[in-house]
């Protein structure tokens, strides 16, 4: 401690003022540390914007259930338990695509796409008749902005494929 700093090459102190000339820098391991420190930059954008998205999700999840229940469907215990199980299936699900799992994000998309197409037939049902279709317009505009995300946003594929490799 009281020499400074030691060279790992000569076990001497350190004579130099600036570079040491026996010191070869590895360029390609310098841009590689580079590029490294650049994907982990865009993996973290990527990681607030999904979890971003999966509030969004999470949140419009909770907003169907309580209008549902509000305008159609009694609420009594049983019903509180299947919804429940169902939120936590999808936040489950959601932690899986947070961790790279492939199959997770494969079927959440196929679950988006029934429900955009199942939204879209009961809107065109409900036309002129009760003002769900409204909520239903936001629930297809929500999930199909998700199906994009998951499949399409360059910011969640190089998160989802750095969570792939670490994790």
């Amino acid at each position: 401690m009281s020499d400074g700093l030691i060279c790992s090459l000569t076990n001497k102190v350190a004579d130099f003022d600036n570079n040491c000339p026996d010191y070869d820098s590895d360029e390609r391991a310098a841009k590689q540390e580079l590029e490294k420190k650049k994907e982990k930059d865009i993996a973290e954008k990527g990681r607030r914007k999904t979890l971003n998205v999966f509030y969004v999700l999470i949140g419009l999840s909770i907003f169907v259930i309580i209008f549902s229940h509000l305008t159609f469907k009694p609420v009594n215990a049983r019903e509180i338990a299947q919804e429940l199980i169902r939120i936590g299936l999808e936040i489950g699900l959601y932690y899986a695509i947070f961790l790279g799992k492939n199959w997770a994000r494969t079927l959440m998309t196929i679950l988006y796409i029934l429900g955009i197409i199942l939204g879209f037939f009961s809107m065109i049902a409900l036309l002129g008749k009760s003002p769900v279709g409204l909520i239903l317009l936001i629930m297809i505009l929500v999930y199909g902005f998700a199906v994009y995300f998951f499949n399409a946003d360059k910011d969640f594929k190089t998160f989802f494929e750095y969570q792939k490799k670490n994790a």
